[in-house]
């Protein structure tokens, strides 16, 4: 069957400029600086500072929150809004990394387009939805150790866990009903006189008689399949005995009939029944736990499998960084730069920000040596003096009210041919930006960074040396195509 879980129009979204990816104020930052306003003097306690980062709007706070301070101050209690939760304890080192279609996608996008995009911007929209990116785990030692410890994988779902009796049970109930059938078979009431039964007053589930013969086994075994975290005395605080006749009734019931597991994979020698779930889980422990369960030092999880993830440290710490990240994209964007330059976009940086654009069209530098029509050279002057102006203000500015249709096709055309060559950066949101004119040393050293690297040499773009690539240098008068 076709996949087409990422028939993703990038193309579109690259459009829009990522008008959707800006950032915005959370509303629980603090919304201005007030440094100026304490004149580099920090308020006393940080219970002030947090008073002040949550207040809202007004600066200035209300007579309620000036009175619930002060009240504190003379033993009241501080009516302040709650601080943010702290981070999760981490537990593996994180990676996000793109998903092979969406960024192959999202590359012929930008060479479609002909724009530059920042680096940040990519990352925000690779983020965006959970089947664009995937989840590298690497596990932390845990306290007290030196060494991490393997991750636990449940083989029929490939899920990762950190420790192994969590992925055992996990891949136990996907796959018990696939091993055994079940049968209902009729047994004898129980013998003697029963006037009161055991409730599990959490889940509110009848456990047995207390004079019953196999009571203990029953607690313990219920306590093992609802409760297994929690400690056998903690169990034990939940259940209370009632001598409800319906229940004790019911419980007689349930204890003339009793369900068996047949194994269905049975090998020579093995069990073939079992009398009760607990004994088959048992022996899958024993005889499977091989084909149920795996190890690994890392792995690799697809985004969309997140939610599904148990809750957990895990979880709870793989949430927490991709919050992190699709706020401040970093350690993403640094973590796949050197795969979006091996599938043939370039990178630089935009002076005079200093941010990382991402391009599909390698940088070209006026030299004295070039020559331009006197068109050309207009554009240039024009956008040396109006960086970042929009195309539509360029052709008003150049040609006046009076221009028609024929002169602002012509000059557009001008200016797409400029962007196509790589002399004009056409940002994503469409300012328009001319790079500065440099020597014939300078320029050839500036292309020669943005060339193609080896595969192996992943690190940050810009800091790369050593390539000598050849640039032919164009001596003759440059024309832009004319109709």
């Amino acid at each position: 069957m076709e996949d087409k879980g990422f028939e993703i129009d990038f193309s579109e979204l690259l459009e829009k400029g990522f008008t959707d990816l800006e950032a915005k104020p959370s509303p629980t930052e603090p919304r201005e600086r007030r440094s100026d306003k304490f004149h580099g003097r920090r308020p006393h306690g940080n219970g002030a500072m947090r008073e002040r980062a949550f207040r809202g709007n007004d600066s200035r706070g209300n007579a309620g929150e000036k009175n619930a301070r002060s009240s504190h101050r003379f033993g009241g209690k501080r009516n302040a809004k709650p601080s943010r939760p702290f981070p999760p304890q981490p537990v593996a080192t994180l990676h996000f990394y793109p998903e092979d279609k969406p960024i192959i996608a999202l590359v012929n996008a930008i060479k479609n387009s002909g724009r530059t995009y920042t680096l940040f911007s990519i990352a925000l929209l690779l983020l965006e939805r959970p089947d664009r990116f995937n989840v590298m785990i690497l596990p932390l030692p845990r306290k007290g150790e030196t060494e991490a410890q393997a991750l636990s994988i449940s083989v029929p779902d490939n899920m990762p866990f950190l420790r192994e009796e969590d992925a055992f049970n996990h891949a136990c109930e996907l796959v018990f009903d696939s091993l055994f059938d079940s049968a209902e078979i009729e047994l004898d009431p129980p013998k003697g006189e029963y006037k009161m039964v055991a409730l599990c007053e959490t889940t509110g589930a009848v456990i047995g008689a207390p004079n019953h013969h196999g009571y203990n086994l029953a607690l313990r075994r219920y306590h093992e399949e609802n409760f297994p975290n929690w400690p056998f005395e903690k169990f034990m605080m939940t259940v209370k005995n009632s001598t409800d006749e319906v229940l004790v009734k019911s419980w007689l019931e349930s204890m003339t009939k009793q369900t068996i597991y047949i194994l269905k994979d049975r090998a020579e020698g093995e069990p073939e029944k079992f009398e009760s779930k607990h004994a088959a889980v048992e022996f899958l422990k024993t005889h499977r736990r091989e084909k149920m369960i795996a190890t690994a030092s890392q792995w690799r999880i697809p985004g969309t499998m997140i939610e599904k993830l148990p809750q957990g440290k895990l979880r709870a710490q793989i949430e927490s960084e991709l919050a992190k990240q699709r706020k401040f994209p970093l350690e993403t964007a640094n973590g796949f730069r050197g795969r979006l330059r091996h599938m043939g976009l370039v990178f630089f940086r935009k002076a005079p920000e200093g941010i990382v654009v991402v391009s599909g069209i390698r940088r070209k530098f006026r030299t004295p040596s070039t020559h331009f029509s006197d068109e050309v050279l207009g554009i240039f002057k024009y956008l040396d003096e109006h960086q970042g102006a929009r195309l539509d203000v360029l052709l008003s500015d150049i040609l006046g009210e009076g221009a028609t249709d024929a002169d602002k096709a012509k000059l557009a055309g001008s200016v797409r041919w400029l962007v196509s060559e790589g002399y004009v950066c056409e940002m994503e949101k469409g300012e328009l930006f001319v790079f500065q004119a440099m020597t014939e040393e300078q320029a050839k050293a500036a292309e020669n960074n943005e060339a193609p690297k080896p595969r192996e040499a992943l690190e940050p773009v810009l800091d790369e040396s050593g390539i000598t690539e050849s640039v032919p240098v164009m001596t003759q008068p440059i024309e832009p195509p004319t109709e």
